[in-house]
Formats: C-alpha cells, structure tokens, sequence
C-alpha cells in the first residue's frame, strides 16, 4: 500500500470492453485492460479489514486469516471459463467451444490422453482466464501435463509416471495428486509444463482431494476425512481425522451468516442424503 506495508486489495473499478462491428464481427470480446508488465489492469483499492467493533458483532479471526474467499482465494461457489470447456471421462478429455452455442457448447476436439481420464486441473491465463495449462489424472498411466497456449506442441510436454494418478488439484505453485493405494503426492509446479516431487502422505483409501487455505481436504473412503495441514509442504501432516463415514467426495463452501455462530464450513458429500459440517475455527474438538 502507499505505506509500503502488505495489505488485501479488492477490485473497483471494472472497464471491461465488448464491442460488436455493424456486420457482426466481434472486435473485442469483453476484454480486459492490461499492464505493460502483463498484470491485470482493473483498479484495486487497499482495504483495512479489522475493526473495533465488540465480540459477537463481526467475524472471528479465524474466519478471516483461515478463509480462502476472505483472503481473496475464491469461495469455490464460482468459476470464471472463457472461450472452452474441457471434459474428463472415460474416452479421455473432450474439448467443447463455448462461443457461438454457450447453452449447447459443441464439441472441437480431444486431447492426446492415453486411457480413461479421472480428473482435470488447470493453469489459467492471469487476466483472460483462460486455460494455458492442463493436468490430466490418467490413472496407471500418471499425470500429463498440457501446453494449452498458441503454437504449442500438442502432445503433453510432461508425464509423471510411476503413479496410479486418480485425482489432482492446483493452487498456486503446487499440484496435490492423489495416488491410489498409495496416497497424496505433493508436486512443486512453479514452472507450470514440469513438476518436483515436494513431499508423499501415505494414505492408500485417498480418492479426492480439495485445496481449502493451508489445508487439504482428503476423502479417504472408509478411512473418513482427512485434514492435511500443508503450511509448510516439505512436512505436511495429518491435522484431524473424521471418521465414521465412507467419503467419496468432498465440497467446500464458506458463507458467513447467523453471527455470532462459526461460518466457514465444509462438507463432504457421502451421498445427496448425507452431509458432514464443520466448523474451521474450532474444528479441533467440533464437528
């Protein structure tokens, strides 16, 4: 800020440019301005989020140093695409052009997959957001990593062998992936086409994977939910274990409502009948 200190930014002002020719040619397609330097150019303002305000009245602090959408990671409630949808299945990766036919995207193309696709992750563009890189969990076949930008080769620029690759994830730096029978493998991707192996959980019931702050929410079959603290990732370890239930798959949700109650939870999903909350700040001895 202009005290030289770190400070949270949120956007203001929003010059997004559409703009249509008279016969239909698209001349700008909403975008965006940029910096000379490659960053987004939208207007950000420094805010102060603490307060002076009694206890009961405002968020705790776990809410906020614990909550990614707080801090401006996301909710995970939305998710900006633009220009192609990419489809994981068990005929690979499908791509599907969103422009022209956005309620009924057609179909373009496939990637070059080997096998049946369990789960995609991507490298977005810093202000367009489009994908520039792709991660695809091909089981026996590992992890292959896709150069998606103009006048890249078309075959994966890198395979992570030797793994059983049944799900991955991407924040920031790091890729987190899910290994079957054997557990959770953190990968340094600072260079978006090639990854380091960081450091291994074992945790051979480990199906899913969700990023969540300095966590990691693992869905690890009969072995519950397991919580991975991740703050240093050299030494990730297992914060809390919840079991009693055979998690399949987890969702992630905050929302901060009904003060002065815990607001940032999550939920596992065993099934549409079935759903486990948990409060973050005092999940060490509530659920």
């Amino acid at each position: 800020n202009s005290e030289g200190r770190v400070a949270p930014y949120i956007v203001s002002c929003h010059p997004i440019a559409d703009v249509t020719a008279a016969d239909g040619e698209k001349k700008l397609d909403f975008a965006m301005p940029v910096t000379a330097n490659g960053l987004s150019g939208l207007g950000h303002n420094p805010v102060q989020p603490h307060t002076v305000r009694g206890q009961g009245e405002v968020r705790t602090c776990a809410e906020c140093h614990r909550s990614p959408s707080t801090m401006g990671f996301g909710s995970g409630n939305y998710t900006v695409a633009r220009e192609r949808l990419y489809t994981a299945g068990g005929s690979g990766v499908t791509v599907y052009q969103r422009n022209g036919a956005a309620e009924q995207p057609l179909p373009t193309g496939t990637l070059p997959v080997v096998g049946e696709t369990h789960a995609i992750a991507s490298v977005p563009h810093v202000v367009e957001g489009t994908a520039e890189f792709l991660y695809t969990a091909q089981g026996a076949n590992g992890l292959a990593i896709f150069d998606l930008r103009e006048n890249a080769p078309v075959d994966p620029v890198t395979i992570i062998g030797g793994i059983d690759a049944i799900d991955v994830a991407r924040v920031a730096r790091y890729l987190y992936v899910i290994d079957a029978g054997v557990g959770l493998h953190i990968y340094d991707n600072q260079d978006p086409a090639a990854a380091s192996l960081v450091s291994t959980i074992t945790m051979p019931g480990a199906i899913r994977v969700v990023p969540w702050g300095i966590h990691l929410l693992v869905a690890a079959g009969n072995d519950g939910l397991n919580i991975i603290n991740i703050a240093d990732h050299s030494n990730p370890w297992i914060e809390r274990v919840i079991g009693g239930m055979d998690a399949i798959d987890i969702r992630a949700y905050a929302h901060f409502q009904g003060l002065p109650l815990p607001r940032a939870h999550m939920s596992p999903i065993r099934r549409p009948a079935f759903a486990l909350l948990i409060s973050f700040p005092t999940w060490r001895s509530q659920t």
